[in-house]
């Protein structure tokens, strides 16, 4: 099992994570306010319509018809305005700095190249030395303490 996931899958994961919230928040809040309405919404017809909208086709075979669910929509619409280009951008920012560095650390790169290159935002002697000491820890070594 992999322990650590690359920054861009993180990237991925959070637009993911967050696109997914942002339906299902859409979905729940739609279906529950419609119970007041008259035209009552199943949660399918609720996803139906939170997907409708979201991807601007809007065919308007399903729609709220009292103003609490219309205006939660206005919100939840404005939510995903605000919250989607923001992971997009780091995601593609993410992206953009992974091509520039050359991409992913593979097991014949370090085979072929026998150097490591530390980066750090704050320089310090104790932080590295101890990425070092864990850095080149040997196996049977790393058992031993514990």
């Amino acid at each position: 099992m992999m322990r650590s996931q690359s920054a861009l899958a993180q990237q991925l994961t959070i637009l993911v994570a967050t696109l997914i919230c942002i339906v299902f928040t859409g979905v729940c809040g739609v279906q529950h306010l419609q119970r007041a309405g008259n035209a009552h919404m199943d949660l399918f017809e609720s996803l139906w319509y939170v997907i409708v909208t979201f991807s601007t086709v809007g065919y308007g075979d399903v729609v709220p018809d009292i103003w609490p669910s219309r205006l939660f929509m206005i919100f939840t619409i404005v939510a995903a305005l605000m919250l989607l280009p923001v992971q997009f951008e780091k995601l593609a920012y993410t992206w953009t700095e992974r091509q520039k560095s050359g991409g992913t650390y593979s097991s014949h790169r370090a085979q072929t190249e026998k150097h490591v290159i530390v980066c750090a935002t704050a320089l310090q002697a104790e932080a590295i030395i101890d990425f070092l000491n864990e850095f080149y820890a040997h196996p049977k070594l790393q058992n031993a303490r514990c």
